[in-house]
């Protein structure tokens, strides 16, 4: 819903053909960081079977020494997961590499 009141907001008038492509881009780049947000929940709860903080809270040290490579990185459960939110939220609030 986010993405589709930026789009609304910015694209408040209609005439002009700047407002539109403004808007589109927008809503564009949050819907890409609403991937990344949601790739992260399904991520969290593959992992710890819940999303109950307490949970998360009191399993995460058990997580640190499992693993997965990615091409020649080995990264962590907890950094993978942590890689995604920073992504995501880097995207929302237009962050270097992410702005246009």
């Amino acid at each position: 819903m986010i993405g589709l009141t930026s789009f609304f907001l910015i694209n408040f008038w209609v005439s002009r053909i700047g407002t539109l492509k403004a808007a589109f881009k927008a809503y564009s780049f949050n819907k890409v960081s609403d991937f990344f947000l949601l790739f992260g929940i399904f991520l969290i709860f593959n992992i710890y079977f819940s999303l109950d903080i307490i949970t998360l809270l009191n399993q995460a040290p058990l997580f640190i020494f499992k693993k997965i490579n990615i091409f020649v990185f080995e990264l962590s459960y907890n950094d993978l997961i942590c890689f995604f939110f920073l992504v995501c939220a880097f995207i929302k609030s237009a962050q270097f590499g992410a702005h246009i």
